[in-house]
């Protein structure tokens, strides 16, 4: 019984990861002070972008998942992005400010 417990919780927590490493993201950003908006998150390091949709925010490592061969990947050298309106040209804005 251990091991087939063992074994399921093995397979739960690598499942995310193989899914997520067939749709590669298009972009992402790392080394960064994101601005999410979000009260519970107000903070994230890295971002992924798949076509025209942000898919992931969090952490540099986490973000990781998301790279394949034909990602770009964009080191922002601890640099501010910040939320824009979806009107505008661009969806976000990195600055120098620290």
């Amino acid at each position: 019984m251990r091991h087939l417990l063992r074994t399921y919780l093995v397979a739960a927590a690598l499942a995310p990861s193989a899914a997520l490493a067939q749709f590669p993201a298009d972009l992402i950003i790392h080394n960064a002070r994101i601005y999410t908006v979000d009260e519970s998150k107000p903070l994230a390091e890295a971002m992924a972008v798949s076509g025209d949709r942000i898919v992931f925010v969090g952490s540099d490592r986490e973000a990781d998942v998301y790279r394949g061969k034909k990602t770009t990947v964009i080191d922002l050298q601890g640099k501010t992005v910040l939320p824009v309106s979806r009107t505008r040209t661009s969806t976000c804005s990195a600055s120098d400010r620290r």
